[in-house]
């Protein structure tokens, strides 16, 4: 019978052996128990050396049974705490933990549940233009819709998941798939039936969990679900299509490579292989989905009795087509300009006198912590609508391409008002967001050394001023302030003008060469320069004294 001091020592040795950074299976914890707790070790007597553990006579043990029972109960309860500890908690949600099976019960039921999923695909591609020039591996984007299991939306990119590849392949798998192909420069050799907007979509919190991402959803009336962190198992369905991509491509297309069958080590010389570019690549794999949809008997798509009836096979495309018929309520019909309106980024601009302000924090990048300063941007239907003078400080709802700042899009009761670039901001027509904040920081790091370097040379400018003043002073008579305050100050003002109005006219003489032709040619030093200034200087100074005694006259 197990008692509270067996179930003790069983506690420490699961802590110790199991629950630990470097587990052992509970199978062998029992060994450990057995060895500590039920036996005694036996040494050679002569050298010391150990020989065994003689298990103790006279006593009675727990059986390895008991044993069992009790440590698969402690670390039943407490295997979440353990996996994390181990690491290895993702790992067992994804490929041991037991599947309720509950999804499809809630979503799957109509066309319009698609689960979305981002993995770099592993191929190694080369440039359109130039075919020396390697680009590594594409990021992958797919889109399933739950219903029927057909593959609904497709985008390679180069580049990192943000707020903007979310939007491309949303908006990809909402519209008809005819008219992206042709922009993409692909040829359309099976029809691609998917195409409208969805109820909800289900992603991972890693990919789309940013605000920037929330944003469209509730523009787009879009339902976004996350699936629990560690749990990428929920989206099992197109997690296993990107598997399905990668092993069509490896052994067929130079350049894929297979993590089951490549070692590490030779990973690397893949890239060598490299001949195919993005859009070559996109023209195989939309003719490997659109023949998927069309002709695989997927083995694992649920049909319901009354589609069985309908003849209705387990291929993608006629669960699709049946479910259009009779289970449409889900997926609705969108115009394609409504909806690229839609799902570009959301953001807020505020209203200013003198336009609206954007602010840097909407078009930071995340891999930049450092925010650079907002945009402003004109716009026709608030000046008509004397937004500026009424409503300084409210905010709009406002959309933009992160790609193109040149125009945003104000949300108004009106529809979309479009907005221009500010004059200040004029320079950055054109720009991205990306390129605008770095210009912006790199500006914003000039002026502060620009602006240190001019309190520098200011500081120059300050002890030059605070020279004059001390020469001033010193060239001054104390006066008190009744005296300063008493003084004729229109005269002396009066004095003041005439002394610039003589100035005045010396300088038209100078530049109209009146009255100076004579002395081009006489020294400066000479006793006929120095005749002239002094008959000049005595001049000024009779002026000055007549007009004096005519303005003392005057007054009295």
């Amino acid at each position: 019978m197990r008692e509270e001091l067996d179930e003790k020592h069983i506690k420490s040795i699961v802590r110790e052996f199991h629950e630990c950074d470097s587990p052992i299976p509970i199978t062998d914890c029992w060994t450990e128990y057995r060895n500590k707790h039920q036996c005694d070790p036996v040494y050679d007597q002569f050298t010391g050396e150990f020989l065994k553990y003689e298990e103790r006579k006279g006593e009675l043990f727990i059986s390895k049974y008991q044993f069992f029972e009790f440590a698969y109960s402690l670390t039943s309860d407490n295997r979440h705490r353990v996996l994390k500890a181990q690491g290895l908690f993702d790992e067992y949600n994804k490929n041991i933990k037991g599947l309720s099976g509950e999804i499809h019960d809630i979503f799957g039921d109509a066309p319009g549940d698609y689960q979305v999923d981002e993995t770099p695909l592993a191929i190694e591609l080369v440039d359109e233009f130039d075919r020396n020039r390697r680009l590594g591996r594409p990021t992958c984007y797919s889109v399933i819709d739950m219903f029927s299991r057909a593959w609904v939306g497709l985008l390679l990119t180069f580049a990192k998941p943000s707020a903007h590849t979310a939007r491309e392949i949303i908006f990809i798998s909402c519209r008809n798939k005819e008219v992206f192909c042709k922009e993409i420069g692909v040829k359309l050799n099976e029809p691609w039936l998917p195409e409208g907007k969805p109820a909800r979509i289900i992603v991972d919190n890693a990919e789309f969990a940013s605000a920037l991402t929330d944003a469209f959803s509730a523009d787009a009336n879009i339902e976004v679900l996350f699936n629990k962190e560690g749990n990428s198992q929920e989206k099992g369905l197109v997690e296993r299509r990107h598997k399905t991509l990668e092993e069509f491509l490896f052994g067929r297309i130079p350049g894929a490579i297979s993590k089951k069958y490549v070692r590490s080590y030779l990973a690397r010389r893949v890239r060598r292989n490299a001949v195919l570019n993005i859009r070559e690549l996109y023209q195989i794999l939309i003719d490997f989905i659109t023949r998927f949809n069309k002709f695989y008997p997927l083995r694992t798509l649920p049909l319901s009795k009354e589609m069985k009836e309908d003849g209705v096979k387990n291929v993608p495309n006629q669960k699709w087509l049946w479910g259009l018929v009779h289970r449409a309520g889900d997926l609705q019909s969108v115009d394609e300009d409504e909806l690229f309106m839609q799902l570009l980024e959301s953001a807020q601009v505020t209203v200013k006198r003198d336009g609206l302000f954007l602010q840097g924090r909407y078009i930071r990048t995340f891999k930049k912590r450092r925010t650079s300063q907002g945009l402003h941007y004109t716009c026709d239907w608030a000046l008509r609508n004397f937004v500026y003078e009424k409503e300084i400080g409210k905010t709009y709802d406002c959309k933009f391409m992160r790609y193109s700042m040149s125009r945003i899009w104000i949300v108004t009761d009106f529809g979309f008002q479009e907005a221009v670039l500010h004059p200040n901001d004029a320079s950055f027509e054109w720009w991205s967001a990306e390129c605008i904040q770095d210009k912006k920081i790199e500006e914003a790091t000039e002026n502060e050394v620009q602006m240190d370097q001019y309190h520098q040379e200011q500081s120059k400018t300050v002890a030059n001023a605070k020279a004059k003043v001390n020469d001033a002073k010193k060239e001054q008579d104390q006066i008190t302030v009744n005296a300063a305050n008493t003084q004729d100050m229109s005269l002396n003002r009066a004095q003041a003008i005439d002394r610039e109005i003589v100035g005045s006219k010396e300088q038209l003489n100078k530049f109209t060469n009146q009255n100076y032709q004579e002395e081009q040619d006489i020294d400066e030093s000479s006793p006929e320069k120095v005749q002239i200034k002094d008959s000049l200087t005595n001049q000024r100074a009779s002026l000055f004294a007549e007009k004096a005694r005519m303005n003392r006259r005057r007054r009295g």
